[in-house]
């Protein structure tokens, strides 16, 4: 396993274990943070532990970053998560190295998922395995966007997708954090999938509050 513990000046970064069973599935069974999910929610004991199960198997990737966070005054009590996609071959250049996040509702607008997130990319810069992240969000979430903005990403391009689990069409607008050369390419494969993408000017947008 090469989840590391890392800590900020507010949290901890830890490997996720048995023990996060009950809260994973009272933060991922709350519609309000499922919605924003590009998968179905984790509302039954066996859905958490399948996720569960599915994080430890991810475990023994090669490149993998996915902490469960929490406060240090409680480094027990799961608040949520942050990850980087898993991968066997950093050069593959059809991987997106994905970066994501959930937290519970209760840990909103404090700052905690953008601390989390930044002490991630830091790591990931640091071992110098994959030359770029990237990250999306809906176009209804744009909260998630300022995330991305406040660690350094930088907004590329937007795509129309049809969520079929979900029963409706999104879109997305995709972000990349370049990790090694500043000048590295863009990850362009959403635009080669989806044949709806455009660029938005976000300057035109209102600014959201930090999670």
């Amino acid at each position: 396993m090469n989840t590391c513990y890392l800590e900020t000046d507010r949290l901890v970064l830890r490997p996720f274990t048995e023990k996060d069973l009950p809260r994973i599935e009272q933060i991922w069974g709350d519609p309000r943070v499922n919605y924003w999910v590009p998968w179905y929610g984790i509302d039954t004991a066996d859905a958490a532990r399948n996720f569960l199960k599915s994080v430890m198997k991810s475990y023994d990737c090669r490149i993998h970053y996915t902490f469960a966070v929490a406060r240090k005054e409680d480094p027990d009590r799961l608040i949520g998560q942050v990850n980087i996609k898993p991968c066997n071959d950093p050069t593959d250049p059809n991987d997106a190295h994905d970066a994501g996040w959930a937290f519970g509702m209760d840990y909103h607008n404090q700052g905690y998922c953008t601390e989390a997130a930044r002490a991630m990319f830091d790591l990931a810069r640091r071992e110098g395995q994959i030359p770029y992240v990237t990250a999306t969000h809906d176009l209804l979430n744009p909260a998630s966007g300022r995330i991305m903005q406040k660690c350094g990403m930088v907004y590329e391009y937007s795509y129309m997708e049809e969520m079929k689990d979900k029963g409706r069409t999104e879109i997305w607008r995709m972000y990349q954090l370049n990790l090694g050369d500043p000048h590295a390419p863009v990850y362009t494969r959403y635009q080669t999938i989806f044949p709806v993408h455009f660029v938005e000017d976000l300057t035109k947008t209102v600014a959201q509050p930090d999670l």
